[in-house]
């Protein structure tokens, strides 16, 4: 499988939090669709940030997953890491890119997501990642949530 479509998020908040509070709720969506995702993060603090939250951000829900080197399996749809993902964890899902970088294997995945607060910095590493997937002909939509009332 190649990825053939890229999703960029740009939301108004600019603390780490809210980014992965709506990272969460991107999952949520994923998921809803019975579509497998993997969380790409910066580093293991980010991962353990980001487990604790998709136990928590809706009081009335919790989205199961895994993280780390725990064991892929078919019946669990999300996990999280900072590294290479697992094929099982790459086959017909969705990464949701969290990093500074794109992961090295991110062309096995079906589709790329990825969520920028309205941080100069988080705003400069999309651009630059808007370019390397310009160049591999990837299909990309920005959703520019800054632009909606709050």
């Amino acid at each position: 499988m190649a990825i053939t479509q890229a999703d960029f998020y740009l939301i108004q908040a600019t603390d780490a939090e809210a980014r992965l509070r709506f990272a969460c709720r991107l999952t949520q969506t994923v998921v809803n669709q019975s579509r497998r995702v993997y969380l790409h993060t910066e580093d293991l603090a980010q991962a353990q940030l980001l487990d604790e939250l998709l136990w928590s951000f809706k009081p009335e829900s919790f989205i199961p997953h895994l993280v780390g080197s725990e064991s892929a399996t078919d019946d669990v749809l999300v996990y999280l890491g900072f590294g290479v993902a697992s094929a099982l964890t790459r086959d017909k899902a969705v990464l949701i890119n969290l990093a500074t970088r794109l992961p090295q294997d991110y062309l096995e995945f079906e589709r790329l997501a990825a969520v920028a607060s309205n941080e100069t910095i988080q705003l400069q590493q999309l651009r630059a990642h808007y370019k390397i997937l310009q160049t591999q002909g990837i299909s990309i939509q920005t959703h520019d949530m800054r632009k909606s009332p709050a």
